[in-house]
């Protein structure tokens, strides 16, 4: 995760406001905030956002991000951030119109939008999330008035990853269960659903069923109507 707050950060200047969309346990927009930037995170989990507000930074007393619970297209906010970022949330959305509308009508002027996602290519054999297509992605998003400013194929990168991590939550499950307390104590079967989980996405991208892009655009100035 840090290369990819890195990657999406780098061209932005300090104080920016920048919207996390589906932020989890928080650890991006954390680390986000410690960097300077001006940092809202959502997520729909009640769970996520009480650990999140909970997660220590590395560096203590600096700047913390606002946490909310919710959904992207529930907020009734005035267009204000410079970035809005979603990092592995899509496939929650069942319409995609939903989130390029909603993160459109919260983006300031030329401000961006960077997604880091699981791309669906064909039908896996083995099941996975709804995961949806890059050409949906890309049709969408120009429909809703946002222009393609990057597109990098991440999978070579990301596709170890995902094997590794499966096998350590399964291996190491009783372990992991103990150091992080109580919270992950309360959802050790949500830990074993993840692990099997991403051993299915491991077999889906060694099909070629699935990649992971990192997608930017800059909104036009002018709002589609």
């Amino acid at each position: 995760m840090d290369r990819m707050a890195v990657s999406c950060v780098e061209r932005l200047a300090p104080g920016s406001r920048v919207l996390d969309v589906g932020c989890g346990m928080g650890g991006t927009a954390v680390q986000l905030a410690e960097w300077g930037f001006e940092v809202m995170a959502l997520d729909p989990a009640r769970e996520l956002i009480a650990f999140a507000r909970e997660r220590p930074g590395k560096f203590p007393g600096s700047p913390r991000p606002e946490f909310y619970e919710g959904r992207l297209e529930d907020l009734e906010l005035s267009a204000a951030f410079e970035l809005v970022l979603s990092i592995e949330a899509l496939q929650h959305f069942g319409r995609l119109a939903a989130f390029f509308g909603a993160a459109r009508a919260v983006l300031a002027p030329a401000g961006r939008l960077s997604v880091f996602d699981l791309t669906l290519h064909g039908v896996p054999s083995s099941p996975a999330r709804p995961f949806h297509s890059k050409d949906a992605l890309l049709e969408t998003a120009e429909a809703h008035g946002f222009e393609l400013e990057g597109d990098i194929d991440l999978t070579a990168r990301v596709r170890p990853t995902l094997e590794l991590l499966g096998s350590r939550l399964t291996e190491e499950r009783a372990t992991l269960l103990t150091q992080n307390g109580d919270w992950h104590a309360a959802h050790g079967e949500d830990v074993e659903a993840l692990g099997n989980q991403l051993h299915l996405l491991a077999a889906a991208f060694d099909e070629g069923f699935l990649a992971y892009h990192q997608l930017d655009w800059r909104a036009c100035r002018t709002p589609p109507r």
